[in-house]
């Protein structure tokens, strides 16, 4: 009997650990599978081992992430990168959904050394699809609060607008000081910049309205 109540109460301090905003992969030949909720788009993703580690992110097969939309899809840039040890990436999911989408969806991250991964393509029976996790690599993913920062700036003469916020949002309506208003209807990223055609200068831009954030003054 007490060596039931040991695993219950080790089944239990495993599952607790569960919710923590950093996972890391520390069992060779595992990936971590992380739920990351629909309103996050950026994720720095952390090398917190002592050797150079190549990271490869998807997304999960078990997630029914779209349930009845079928024009729904998930970008994630960029899937494969190297890290250096203590070295940071940060990491942009794009979501595009259609008008029956879940809250959240699935992504699944593979850490591979790179000495395995040259063993791997040295390797003239692999296809290189899935790597081999030669050694355990912790590797941390953290997320931070989300929301998107509209910024205007000048260049070349012509306005700009960028988000260099961590997260994306649909830019609905743009107010000037002249009175006139515009409708955009434009889904912007964090790191997308465009043009503004419509003004010449900073100032004459009063508002932008977000949908979720709705009404916001640009910084310039």
């Amino acid at each position: 009997m007490n060596g039931l109540f040991k695993y219950l109460f080790l089944a239990l301090f495993l599952f607790a650990g569960c919710g923590s905003s950093q996972a890391q992969i520390g069992v060779p030949g595992q990936a971590l599978t992380i739920l990351i909720p629909q309103t996050q788009s950026r994720f720095p993703i952390k090398n917190g081992g002592e050797e150079p580690v190549v990271v490869s992110i998807d997304i999960a097969p078990r997630a029914n992430v779209y349930e009845n939309s079928r024009d729904g899809f998930v970008v994630i840039y960029p899937k494969t990168f190297r890290l250096e040890p203590k070295t940071s990436q940060q990491v942009s999911v794009l979501w595009r959904g259609g008008s029956a989408v879940s809250k959240y969806y699935y992504i699944r991250v593979h850490s591979v050394s790179e000495a395995s991964l040259k063993q791997d393509r040295s390797n003239p029976k692999s296809s290189g699809v899935a790597p081999r996790v030669g050694q355990a690599f912790p590797l941390n993913i953290i997320a931070p609060d989300s929301k998107p920062n509209i910024t205007l700036s000048l260049k070349d003469k012509k306005v700009w607008l960028s988000n260099s916020g961590t997260r994306g949002d649909h830019i609905e309506q743009i107010r000037y000081r002249s009175g006139r208003s515009e409708t955009v209807g434009k889904f912007i990223v964090p790191g997308e910049i465009f043009h503004l055609a419509s003004v010449a200068t900073l100032y004459e831009v009063a508002a932008i309205k977000l949908r979720r954030s709705g009404w916001v003054d640009p910084e310039r």
